[in-house]
């Protein structure tokens, strides 16, 4: 049995979903498909861990379905998927729907592929430790939010004998890679560098 495990927070997930344009839709789209950042790298770190035997962990509950759709829709807007100016929302209903299906596939596949974690909601040591060793972040607020203590509480609750990884854009968690390694022993993986 491997000595180390690999977890995803919901936005590598969803990184990993890619849309193949229909071919009667190309000439609006521009392309053959859509791709989100990252997505190249986190496929190859997904394929090496499945022939490694490694295995992959996403954290429950989650609201995989519904981000899923969203983060999709941001991705199409910010290619700035327009030609000729008819916007990919003015699209026929069956492009939408071919896309629905990719993305309802895409669900399956993900919650088929990877075990769960469960998050866990007794958060209030995890959060001190962030308070007091507080960070300056890009974000809004430096502080992880509950969702994201839940994940580390989870995580250390979660019963493993070996390395703990977890991959993540959210710098949240790569911004405090080394308090989180330190104090919850989960080695950070920024989504961008695996």
């Amino acid at each position: 049995m491997p000595s180390e495990i690999y977890s995803f927070d919901e936005c590598s997930l969803l990184h990993l979903c890619n849309i193949r344009v229909p071919a009667h839709f190309e000439m609006f789209v521009g392309k053959k498909e859509i791709l989100p950042r990252n997505h190249k790298r986190l496929s190859n770190l997904i394929h090496k861990l499945r022939t490694s035997g490694i295995d992959k962990y996403r954290f429950v509950p989650g609201n995989l379905e519904y981000n899923t759709v969203k983060v999709m829709n941001e991705i199409i807007n910010d290619e700035g998927l327009q030609l000729h100016r008819i916007s990919i929302k003015n699209l026929p209903n069956t492009f939408k729907s071919e896309i629905n299906d990719q993305l309802e596939q895409f669900i399956d596949k993900i919650t088929t592929e990877f075990k769960e974690i469960e998050k866990n909601k007794n958060i209030k040591a995890i959060k001190q430790a962030f308070i007091d060793n507080e960070k300056k972040l890009t974000r809004e607020k430096n502080i992880p939010e509950d969702d994201d203590l839940e994940i580390i509480s989870g995580y250390v609750r979660h019963a493993h004998d070996g390395r703990k990884k977890i991959v993540s854009e959210d710098e949240h968690f790569w911004g405090y890679a080394e308090l989180i390694l330190n104090n919850f022993d989960i080695e950070v993986i920024r989504e961008r560098e695996c």
